[in-house]
């Protein structure tokens, strides 16, 4: 793995304050010819709840029939079906004979009722608790469901109960799902969080969640970053809990690293006006990571350092291009996330305003990943600050999704459209989408090949 840092502003005047973005980039290799993809072991906890009947939750059936398909015998799949009450199933091999078992478990008619996520998840606990650490193999938990849930006390820190290396991602689907949750469930397990708009978009979802399960590279990455003197840390631009200590080192767990993937993680630090200089000086900044490579199990580790100069004269205010984007992009979706507190306010305009004002920094820096957002905010956010704008519909979901897929590091989709496709063909790694070109593909053409 490649691990490097670079400043938006290398140089800075020692005479004032300043604010800095310092990019700590993640960057793994491609994925070999004869890589061997990695064994799964999945969990999924599926809502079968009274508003999941009929279109909904068959096309939950169809997709994760398509999944066990696309398994191989080395995987694993166990199912926890929930409404008013749960009914798990083992862990299935996915052999001839494990799948056979396990698609008549899908297809097995249940009845509906309410939605009580916080027995589903007990049981998820129980069902992956005594799990051991294989070596090279993902372990991974996804929930999809449509509704709120009885009761959420507790369902976050509940996922703090999950073995280290088993993450969680969840899937909500339709308009009335509760988006904090589900987020915050997510952050909690290092996953990620999908709106599925509807039918037409759940095979996309959850094929894009397959191949970033298929294409680990790295797992458990955590870095660390020690500040040079005159230099204090403010705040990390992504969705990731960063840990402090007084000495000015800033440690953050950013969960595994696909192949073919970047990983940019932005810190805003601030610096302090220099007295005495009699010439410009030049400090460095530290980076170290640690991560599992899941090709051998082995712990390794990488190191960078970035270098920030204090000068006399004026420095030229150009911004690394690179870093502008990633910022732009980060802002931008921290500006989706206000924007929808201020329409759920009633305060239209200033959210239209907003919104727009940073679809047009993002136009301006340029960028595939910048225009492809642009083009996002202006259709998914922009498009549902309108006076039809419900906080629990689907316009509302549409923006979180949106900025939760920008602040955690492109990891997902975001939901349906034209621009959310744009955005997975500028940011999806070509493995990925292998992957998901293979889920999507019918069986039958896959014989006829």
């Amino acid at each position: 793995m490649q691990l490097s840092s670079l400043f938006d502003y290398q140089k800075i005047l020692a005479s004032q304050e300043n604010t800095v973005n310092l990019m700590v980039r993640f960057r793994a290799p491609e994925l070999p010819a004869d890589n061997k993809r990695p064994p799964l072991r999945l969990v999924a906890v599926l809502d079968h709840s009274g508003s999941m009947s009929g279109e909904k939750y068959a096309a939950v059936q169809a997709t994760m029939n398509r999944l066990v398909d696309n398994l191989t015998a080395e995987d694993e799949l166990a199912m926890v079906f929930f409404s008013s009450s749960n009914t798990p199933t083992k862990f299935f091999q996915m052999n001839s004979a494990g799948k056979a078992a396990a698609k008549q478990a899908i297809d097995m008619p249940r009845s509906m009722g309410g939605t009580a996520l916080i027995p589903a998840m007990e049981t998820t606990v129980g069902l992956i608790r005594d799990l051991k650490d294989k070596q090279g193999t993902v372990t991974r938990v996804f929930l999809l469901t449509d509704g709120q849930p009885d009761s959420e006390h507790g369902l976050v820190e509940g996922v703090g109960q999950f073995p280290h290396f088993i993450g969680l991602s969840c899937f909500g689907y339709g308009d009335s799902w509760n988006e904090q949750l589900l987020t915050d469930m997510a952050t909690r397990g290092n996953g990620s969080c999908y709106y599925i708009a509807d039918t037409k978009v759940i095979n996309r979802v959850f094929a894009t969640e397959l191949g970033g399960m298929l294409t680990v590279y790295a797992r458990d990455i955590k870095f660390d970053i020690r500040l040079p003197e005159g230099t204090d840390f403010d705040k990390l631009l992504n969705d990731y809990e960063p840990e402090v200590d007084e000495a000015q080192r800033c440690v953050v767990n950013v969960g595994d690293l696909h192949f073919e993937e970047d990983r940019n993680i932005i810190l805003r630090l601030k610096t302090s006006p220099a007295s005495g200089f009699s010439r410009d000086i030049a400090r460095d900044v530290a980076v170290s990571a640690t991560y599992t490579n899941l090709a051998d199990g082995q712990e390794s580790s990488a190191t960078a350092t970035g270098t920030l100069e204090w000068v006399l004269q004026s420095p030229d205010r150009k911004a690394n291009q690179m870093v502008a984007e990633e910022v732009a992009v980060l802002e931008a979706a921290s500006a989706a996330q206000e924007a929808k507190k201020l329409a759920a306010k009633g305060e239209w305009k200033k959210a239209q305003g907003l919104v727009s004002r940073h679809i047009s920094v993002l136009q301006s820096v340029g960028g595939a990943y910048a225009t492809s957002f642009a083009n996002v905010m202006e259709d998914q956010v922009l498009g549902a600050l309108t006076q039809d704008f419900d906080s629990s519909g689907a316009g509302a979901k549409g923006i979180t999704a949106t900025a939760a897929f920008a602040m955690r590091s492109k990891s997902g989709v975001v939901g349906a459209g034209a621009s959310a496709q744009a955005l997975y063909q500028a940011t999806a790694t070509d493995a990925v989408k292998k992957v998901v070109d293979d889920f999507e593909e019918d069986k039958d053409d896959k014989k006829k090949k």
